[in-house]
């Protein structure tokens, strides 16, 4: 069955697992904005353990909006931010410099809304992946779609993939390995082999 995911910031490694082994994969597009979710929020692996990093939005975090109309509020500096952090984290890995040119862009310009800017974001993740599976798009809200496989309340901040084999993390001999972050851990970690890795956990 088509798998059904929320668009989240900086997807998961497990969201991306679920990607790359669908040959048609279903954004959710009407679904209500729900606060401390993934929508706005992303896992990276930092010098001092886990980092979220979250995007401030207009209205605050009790925003009670569809998804698709949420705003992103730039009152405070957070691109500056954000991508201060994932250099401080990924500087040293070994494909940081490979892709960091691909993703800076998006903290540097401004997008209106949210899910544009993950949507936008997510088109850059999947041709670094190398990825041809094509996107689906909800064009209503079904709290229980039929034929499909709805994984929009599966993966949260705390739920992750255990895979078989690590691979090496830039902070993994200081904290050891952590399967619970974005896919730009892996990416910048792995390069080239990160596709073939995201379709080994769910072989």
């Amino acid at each position: 069955m088509i798998p059904l995911l929320t668009l989240h910031y900086l997807p998961k490694i497990e969201w991306f697992a679920h990607w790359m082994k669908s040959e048609t994969v279903m954004l959710e597009q009407f679904d209500n904005y729900q606060k401390s979710s993934l929508r706005n929020r992303t896992i990276i692996n930092a010098a001092n353990g886990s980092m979220t990093l979250s995007i401030p939005l207009k209205g605050g975090r009790g925003v009670r909006l569809p998804y698709n109309q949420v705003e992103i509020c730039y009152e405070n500096n957070w691109q500056h931010q954000h991508w201060l952090s994932i250099t401080s984290a990924y500087g040293s890995s070994p494909f940081f410099d490979h892709y960091a040119d691909y993703l800076k862009p998006f903290y540097e310009k401004h997008y209106p809304r949210l899910y544009d800017f993950n949507h936008a974001l997510l088109l850059v993740l999947l041709r670094l992946l190398k990825t041809k599976s094509a996107i689906a798009k909800t064009s209503s809200f079904e709290q229980q779609p039929i034929a499909i496989n709805d994984l929009r309340a599966s993966i949260h901040a705390s739920s992750a993939i255990q895979p078989k084999e690590k691979y090496i993390q830039v902070f993994s001999e200081k904290h050891g390995f952590n399967p619970n972050v974005s896919v730009i851990d892996l990416l910048f970690n792995e390069g080239p082999n990160t596709g073939n890795y995201l379709r080994a956990l769910t072989e």
